[in-house]
């Protein structure tokens, strides 16, 4: 098979957190021509900024994000392959740069991204690229909103998360013509059958390497944190009860299947068959008794928001820090864990 052109045909990954994007990225990289970045939240940074501000201005804020600092790449190597005065109507120019250069570290020709909430800007991608590839990763919304429930970075609420499932669902389908769509309990069911459908999507030969990431894939170009370290590892497909019937209570596990009919009806989720039904008195009293998570996960949402809203973004170790304190008591679960140093980031141009 002729893989397409690396340019025209950039690899994105989308999805909600905590669905398996990051699973299929480490798969996919280990085939010897792909190479995706984890998270670059390229387009998250071009907010804002309008078609007739520089390209070389937008650099300088987004060299100074998290997102890069983790790349660790030259912001200065970037700037010298895009043309000079180029401005932000020729976006594709300065990602096509940014992926270039990360993926030859690899030597790996084909590139691309992984960034769940680049779901909101498939409209976009759409314009910038001929013929971007798309992979929409899916999730029991249910096993999805447990998940998040765990992480520092996501609300402390059942409620917001449910919603945020949802509404990345239904951003990602306003596109469903031009994605491919994939559950992640397929993939690990059958991988070699999940991967070769994705394989065939995006251009490119099979190859046995992606069934084993764990050997192919590299290891140490992720933020170290815990919840990565399930997606190194090579599929364990798992057995028994899902996780979430025991992390949520039966009225959430109806709240979330109401919030989310949408995924649960195209993508075959059947409702839970529960030891007890919940009454419309329990789901009342399960939303009203979330008041309090609500309001707290919005205010701190909303400091993280503020700090990169003037486009001077602060030290990128204290964004980050901010970011992993959306649900502080979330670190209970990651006892003796501190949060590392963010890679220094590059000097402005």
């Amino acid at each position: 098979m002729n893989s397409p052109p690396a340019d025209s045909a950039p690899i994105f990954v989308v999805g909600t957190g905590r669905s398996g994007t990051t699973l299929l990225r480490m798969m996919l990289n280990a085939h010897p021509h792909i190479y995706l970045t984890h998270e670059a939240s390229f387009y998250l940074s071009t907010a804002g900024f309008k078609t007739e501000t520089s390209l070389a201005d937008w650099l300088n804020y987004y060299a100074r994000t998290p997102s890069f600092a983790w790349l660790r790449l030259s912001a200065a190597s970037i700037h010298d392959q895009l043309p000079a005065g180029a401005r932000c109507d020729r976006w594709p120019l300065a990602f096509q740069a940014l992926m270039r250069e990360k993926a030859g570290q690899y030597q790996k020709p084909r590139y691309g991204d992984k960034t769940p909430l680049h779901g909101l800007y498939l409209s976009r991608i759409l314009k910038d690229f001929d013929s971007p590839r798309i992979i929409h990763v899916v999730r029991d919304p249910r096993g999805a909103v447990a998940s998040l429930m765990r992480m520092p970075w996501a609300p402390s609420s059942v409620y917001l998360n449910a919603h945020y499932c949802d509404q990345q669902v239904k951003a990602v389908l306003a596109q469903a013509d031009h994605i491919h769509e994939l559950r992640l309990e397929d993939l690990l069911a059958d991988p070699r059958g999940t991967m070769s459908g994705v394989l065939q999507y995006i251009g490119e030969d099979w190859d046995d390497a992606v069934l084993d990431h764990a050997r192919h894939a590299p290891a140490d170009d992720m933020p170290p944190f815990p919840w990565f370290e399930g997606a190194r590892r090579n599929l364990d497909v798992p057995t028994g009860a899902p996780a979430w019937q025991e992390q949520l209570s039966p009225a959430w596990i109806r709240i979330i299947e109401e919030i989310c009919s949408l995924t649960m009806e195209r993508y075959q989720y059947p409702r839970a068959d529960l030891p007890r039904e919940a009454s419309s008195l329990r789901r009342a009293c399960a939303r009203l008794g979330e008041g309090r998570k609500i309001a707290s996960s919005l205010h701190r949402l909303r400091r993280f928001a503020r700090m990169y809203s003037n486009k001077k973004t602060p030290d990128p170790q204290a964004g980050m820090e901010v970011l992993l304190s959306i649900n502080p008591k979330a670190w209970s679960l990651y006892p003796g864990f501190s949060i590392p140093p963010i890679p220094k980031a590059p000097p402005a141009l």
